[in-house]
């Protein structure tokens, strides 16, 4: 079965949206994403945050370009917000990531 020229919507844009609709669009179809966010996403925390092991996987693929830069976490941080500028840490775990802003 071929699925070349299907039109294919996405409802969010997070990186399983993003992954779906390039793969969608290398197999032939029409694809569009729906994003409910009104703005930008500048400025929206880190960005797409994901384990190192995927993003390897995904530059692999040839879903991520080789050169894209990526900023390498080996700590999560959980904070709560006190009214100070960055908040109260709770605790910090292990949380070998990469993140794309």
């Amino acid at each position: 079965m071929s699925i070349k020229g299907l039109k294919i919507g996405i409802v969010g844009g997070s990186i399983s949206g993003c992954a779906a609709a390039c793969a969608f669009l290398r197999n032939g179809c029409e694809v569009e994403v729906f994003e409910r966010s009104s703005h930008g996403l500048k400025d929206r925390g880190s960005g797409i945050d994901i384990p190192a092991p995927l993003r390897a996987e995904l530059t692999t693929r040839g879903y991520l370009p080789r050169d894209y830069v990526y900023c390498e976490s080996k700590t999560r941080w959980w904070q709560f917000p006190d009214g100070s500028r960055i908040g109260r840490r709770l605790w910090t775990q292990p949380s070998p990531s990469n993140a794309n802003n």
